[in-house]
Order: C-alpha cells, then sequence, then structure tokens
C-alpha cells in the first residue's frame, strides 16, 4: 500500500518493504521523494499535529503515573516557525532529517539525508529559502486572462476562480510570463 500511495503523489525512486523505515536492500528512497511525501503528508492536520508536538504526556493503563515523550528535532525548539517533521538514523543511512517550517504565509520542506550536522544544514537551507523566496500573486481571480472559441461565432472569457500565489525569487518573478 504504501509503494502505491508514493507512486500516486509523483515518487519514481522509492521502495518500501516496512513500515519503520530499519535497513533492508530493498527499502529506498530519495530526498526528493521523502519532500513529496512530506508535502502530501503535511496536507493531513492530525499528522501535522503530531509531528509538530514538541513533548505530550501519555497515562499508563496499569499505573498511576505517566510517560513523558519528548521530540528529538530540535527544530521545534532551535528554529522559529518549525512545524516538524521527522529525524532519522541508521547505520546505512546516517543522521537524516526532514524538516519543515512556516514564515509569513510560505511552507518549506527540507531533507538532508547522511548528513552529521543534520539540524544546522537544515536550518542554514530553511533560511536561505525564507530569504530568497517571497509569495508572489501570479494572477488575480476573475481577471479575464483572454478568450477562447465555443463555437464558430461565440467567444468565451476565461478566468481563474482563485488567487494563484506562488513563492518565487526576484529572478523568477522578473521573468514570469502568462
Amino acid at each position: 500500500m504504501m509503494n502505491k500511495k508514493v507512486e500516486e503523489i509523483g515518487c519514481k525512486n522509492s521502495n518500501f518493504v516496512n513500515p519503520h523505515g530499519l535497513h533492508n536492500d530493498n527499502h529506498y528512497t530519495t530526498a526528493y521523494d521523502l519532500a513529496l511525501i512530506s508535502c502530501y503528508a503535511m496536507k493531513n492536520q492530525t499528522f501535522r499535529e503530531i509531528v509538530n508536538t514538541k513533548s505530550i504526556k501519555i497515562p499508563f493503563t496499569t499505573r498511576n503515573t505517566n510517560r513523558l515523550l519528548v521530540n528529538k528535532n530540535k527544530m521545534l525548539t532551535q528554529f522559529d516557525g518549525s512545524t516538524g517533521i521527522k529525524t532519522g538514523y541508521t547505520k546505512k543511512a546516517g543522521r537524516c532529517l526532514v524538516s519543515s517550517c512556516l514564515r509569513n504565509g510560505i511552507e518549506f520542506i527540507c531533507v538532508v539525508l547522511d548528513c552529521p550536522q543534520m539540524f544546522e544544514v537544515s536550518k542554514v537551507l530553511l533560511s536561505n529559502a525564507f530569504s530568497n523566496y517571497k509569495n508572489h500573486k501570479v494572477v488575480e481571480s476573475d481577471n479575464i486572462l483572454g478568450f477562447i472559441e465555443v463555437n464558430k461565432d461565440e467567444k468565451c472569457g476565461v478566468y481563474i476562480k482563485e488567487d494563484i500565489i506562488l513563492p518565487l525569487t526576484e529572478e523568477e518573478r522578473n521573468h514570469l510570463t502568462i
């Protein structure tokens, strides 16, 4: 089921044989595919809440005490706007981190694999993304973009229902054409 779902969302270089991610030669993915998976998963509010939880107390069912679970993702406490997602480590894969951060209406996903300084590198990559990309309204809703021929003597205006807003660098914005 995992392989079918990731193929549906556009992953091309992943194969999953277990749900936990521990090493298996036939269990593999790429940073790009992990980013696609993360973007898809972050649309789910329950997932988003779980990966953004810094700590939680869970009561034992057989004792009168609580268990304290603490998220090891330092991004949540050390990088403003962090919203998740997951740390990981195996001997073969090394230290891995998929992180997300939301600021000023833009959310970025960052994936680093086999990265000994995963938190530091992720902070730099995300900081660069926020420095270089800003939201720009590319097309405003209800503006007629053009006309198409409906039949021989009739044309119809083409417009969009909602604004299109994209994160772009200034260079990308200056070279954008519609």
